[in-house]
């Protein structure tokens, strides 16, 4: 047997080892070539894909590669990079013959003698059991907080009735006093105008409370980000918490940083964490003793951290 021979038998039986090896692999595995051209598939592949060989053969990788918003997301810039190393655990989403598969893609790159790059090897793991469980938790956490919100609402509600209620009644007087005035000829216009003033105060701290009550009772599972200021969250907890404070004679003590920073957060998750740890602290009074003379005080400060960092705190004299 020459030389040659036994050459091309010990190649053939090293790929056919490979060939065994990756087929064995449950993970979808994807040799391509230096244009990002698929040049072989395991069988987890195709399984994931629901392709066969022979329709994925030749196909460039990028064409099944989607973003969330469903647009194909190009890789001959990634390519590019590759040239330098390796990425591993890129999320991303692979478009199969029926439907859209999340997976975690990882990346390695074969080169020749003069680091030439040959070959790009792709393994994908299905992460579809992940994202079902992780979205039954995010569910879960809406239903909880939500629950939490509605039972922290109806807590409030004397005291949210009571920030209506008080302007209200002041209105019903203001109007009433104002109708005597036009109907003695006693009202002039700068005294008629004073009262349209205070008139208008009154309905726009009923609806400044309206407001707080409605994105605070607001059951969603909306968890967009935006540009926040924590001392806002302090002035929507004090609207809401304001009149249970008085009932229990607690003195709220406000410290705001006026020069803080705005953050990226979720309002209403914010404001929900702030108004329950108000009253937790709340709730410690009533398991506490308070000296003569001392009186219950709970502060909330916001502050800032060299520039990196916020801090919200609430503390209490409860002991």
């Amino acid at each position: 047997m020459t030389e040659a021979v036994q050459n091309e038998q010990s190649r053939i039986k090293d790929y056919t080892t490979t060939v065994t090896i990756l087929e064995s692999i449950e993970d979808a595995v994807f040799f391509l070539n230096d244009a990002g051209n698929i040049q072989y598939t395991n069988s987890g592949a195709q399984r994931l894909l629901n392709y066969s060989m022979r329709e994925l053969l030749s196909k460039c990788f990028d064409s099944f590669v989607y973003e969330e918003s469903g647009h194909p997301q190009k890789l001959n810039g990634l390519i590019e990079n590759l040239q330098s190393g390796i990425f591993e655990n890129i999320e991303s989403t692979l478009k199969g013959k029926d439907e859209l598969v999340p997976v975690i893609l990882n990346f390695s790159t074969v080169k020749d003698q003069n680091e030439k790059l040959n070959y790009i090897i792709v393994t994908a793991k299905n992460i579809s059991q992940r994202k079902l469980l992780e979205n039954k938790l995010k569910e879960q956490q809406a239903i909880s907080i939500s629950k939490d919100r509605m039972r922290a609402l109806g807590e409030m509600s004397v005291g949210i009735i009571h920030e209506i209620g008080q302007p209200l009644a002041t209105l019903r007087l203001r109007i009433e006093l104002l109708q005597s005035l036009v109907m003695n000829g006693k009202a002039d216009k700068l005294q008629i105008n004073d009262q349209c003033n205070e008139l208008l105060n009154l309905t726009q701290r009923i609806s400044h409370t309206m407001d707080h009550m409605r994105t605070f009772a607001q059951q969603t599972e909306n968890d967009s980000l935006g540009l926040i200021n924590l001392n806002d969250s302090i002035d929507n907890a004090k609207t809401l918490i304001q009149y249970e404070l008085d009932t229990r004679n607690i003195e709220l003590c406000i410290e705001k940083d006026k020069q803080i920073p705005f953050c990226i957060a979720n309002q209403l998750s914010i404001d929900q964490v702030l108004i329950n740890l108000i009253n937790n602290s709340v709730d410690a009074f009533d398991n506490c003793t308070m000296d003569n003379g001392t009186e219950k005080r709970i502060t909330v400060k916001t502050s800032a951290k060299n520039l990196k960092w916020l801090e919200l705190s609430v503390t209490d004299n409860a002991g």
